[in-house]
């Protein structure tokens, strides 16, 4: 009897050794962010956000120190150090997320604020096409990218528009079924 229950344990112990790993748990400035980490990207990922933001304030910025919690957990742990390091710097003073915007391949600004650009960007297709079109979009492609800056250094948001409308028309289907350009 004894036997049994102790091969049992032991059995579980194996089962439990196997299938469990430490992970942790994070929270910034009481906040806790979704997922488990590993130890090494937890490390690395303070190290890069210490890194970045000293390097784009100028040595000024202090990172937030991450409250970490060990765990045992069956999933593994899928937060990756750029995740943790991004979530650190757009907690980071003189740190700012903007958008670098591309025309095409070509860069023309960073935006501050992404919705806004976006506004700027759909109200630009509607005053280009006309009423009818059945469909309307840019004729170049349009690409956002998020990344930390030093704060207040975006584009201001009527020059990168401009920029916008320098480097793309608007394409629209008419009511013919025809593709036009504006």
């Amino acid at each position: 009897m004894w036997k049994k229950l102790l091969f049992s344990a032991l059995a579980l112990a194996a089962l439990a050794a196997a299938y469990v790993r430490p992970a942790y748990s994070v929270e910034l400035d009481g906040r806790p962010l979704p997922g488990l980490w590993s130890g090494t990207a937890l490390r690395e990922g303070v190290e890069t956000a210490r890194a970045a933001a000293e390097e784009l304030s100028r040595g000024g910025a202090a990172v937030s120190e991450p409250e970490t919690r060990l765990r045992l957990s069956m999933r593994p742990a899928e937060g990756t150090a750029a995740e943790l390091a991004a979530a650190l710097l757009a907690d980071t003073p003189g740190v700012e997320l903007a958008w670098r915007v591309s025309v095409d391949g070509v860069d023309i600004g960073l935006a501050a604020d992404r919705s806004a650009f976006e506004e700027t960007v759909l109200a630009y297709i509607a005053e280009r096409a006309p009423a009818e079109s059945l469909s309307t979009s840019l004729a170049s492609e349009l690409e956002l990218r998020g990344v930390f800056i030093p704060e207040g250094r975006a584009t201001p948001l009527a020059e990168l528009t401009g920029r916008l409308r320098a480097l793309t028309a608007v394409a629209y289907v008419a009511a013919d079924g025809q593709t036009r350009f504006a």
